[in-house]
C-alpha cells in the first residue's frame, strides 16, 4: 500500500501505461514504480516492512506473499536511483526480503538498509541496522551495521568497509574535496548530483578505506552558494548556505 508520496510517483503494469501513484492505492506483484525530481514513494507491506523510493528512481514489485502466518516473501528490483528498506524480521526460516539489481542481490531478514543504483548501474548496499548477504557472480559478503558494499559491472561485490555521510559547505573540488571543514578523496566511482560548486551546501556519502581516508562516492547539491550585488552598497559580499 502506498503510505507517504512526495511530489510525483508512476505506476505502470505491464501492457499499461504510467499513470499516477495515489496515497492509500494498493500496488500488486508484477508493477513497477518510478518517482520524479524531488519526490518520493513509501509502500507499507503487510507484515509492517516499508521501502521507500528516492527521486529519480524506478523500482518493480516482482514477488508479494506475506500472510498473517507462514513465510513472507518480498523480492523487488531496483533499476535505478535510491531506495530505503526497514525490514520487519520474520521468525519463519523460510521468509525471504531481496532486492535485485543490475549488478548483485542483497538479502536481510530484519535490517534497515539502503539500496543506491547510478546510472553507470555502479550499485551499493549501505546497513544501518542488522545484516544484509549481497551477492554477485557466485560470491556473498554479509554487511553489517555500518558498512557498505559496492558493486562495478560484471565484478564480485567489495569487501565491506564503514560509511560516512555528512552535510556542509564545498570549500573545494576536483581529486581532493574540502567539505565541512574535512578533507575528502574522489575517485572514478564519485557520483556528483546537481553540479555541486565551491560555495554550495551539500549533502554527502563516502566510505573509509584501509589506509584510514575518506572517499565520496555520493555528493548531491542541496543549495547553491547566493551572490548579491546590490548597487547602493558598493561591496555587499557574498552570503553562503
Amino acid at each position: 500500500t502506498v503510505e507517504e508520496l512526495s511530489g510525483v510517483a508512476e505506476v505502470h503494469a505491464d501492457g499499461g501505461e504510467w499513470q499516477a501513484v495515489q496515497l492509500g492505492q494498493v500496488i500488486r506483484s508484477g508493477q513497477r514504480l518510478r518517482t520524479g525530481v524531488s519526490s518520493s514513494v513509501t509502500l507499507a507491506f503487510y507484515d509492517g516492512s516499508t521501502v521507500q523510493l528516492g527521486a529519480d528512481s524506478e523500482m518493480s514489485v516482482d514477488q508479494l506473499d506475506v500472510q498473517p502466518s507462514g513465510p513472507r516473501v518480498i523480492v523487488l528490483t531496483q533499476h535505478a536511483g535510491e531506495s530505503q528498506h526497514d525490514v520487519v524480521e520474520s521468525n519463519d526460516p523460510a521468509s525471504r526480503y531481496a532486492v535485485n539489481t543490475p549488478n548483485g542481490v542483497g538479502e536481510a531478514k530484519g535490517t534497515s538498509f539502503r539500496v543506491f543504483v547510478t546510472v553507470a548501474q555502479f550499485v551499493w548496499f549501505e546497513v544501518d541496522d542488522g545484516a544484509v548477504a549481497v551477492t554477485n557472480l557466485g560470491m556473498t559478503v554479509l554487511v553489517v551495521a555500518g558498512q557498505v558494499t559496492m558493486i562495478h559491472s560484471g565484478e564480485e561485490p567489495s569487501q565491506p568497509v564503514f560509511w560516512i555521510k555528512g552535510e556542509g559547505v564545498v570549500e573545494k573540488t576536483g581529486l581532493v574535496w574540502y567539505v565541512a571543514g574535512r578533507t575528502f578523496r574522489a575517485d572514478d566511482d564519485t557520483v556528483l548530483v546537481g553540479n555541486p560548486q565551491i560555495g554550495d551546501k551539500v549533502a554527502f556519502r563516502g566510505r573509509i578505506v584501509a589506509d584510514g581516508s575518506p572517499i565520496l562516492h555520493l555528493v548531491v547539491l542541496v543549495t547553491k552558494k547566493i551572490d548579491f550585488d546590490d548597487k547602493d552598497d558598493d561591496n555587499l559580499g557574498c552570503l553562503s548556505y
